[in-house]
């Protein structure tokens, strides 16, 4: 790869292309990219069928709120 950049495209482009088998899973894929100390890709693939706008939404937040809670090193909200 030339850069970066090319390198998450064509992580990108395979994560896109992955097939997904609905009735043996797994339906929701992850693959972690790291780029370097502090910087990362994260990519995640689930089927339109199985993820509406607002779930998607609610999965980003629980996520972002996960993330942000284990690099400060604070306690995650049981709720």
């Amino acid at each position: 790869f030339q850069n970066q950049g090319e390198m998450i495209e064509a992580i990108f482009q395979t994560e896109l292309l992955r097939k997904v088998d609905l009735e043996q899973g797994p339906i929701l894929q992850v693959a972690f990219l790291a780029l370097q100390p502090g910087k990362s890709v994260l990519f995640v693939t689930i089927p339109a069928l199985c993820a509406d706008a607002q779930t998607m939404g609610n999965f980003i937040r629980e996520l972002e709120t996960c993330y942000t809670t284990d690099i400060t090193g604070s306690d995650l909200d049981p709720e």
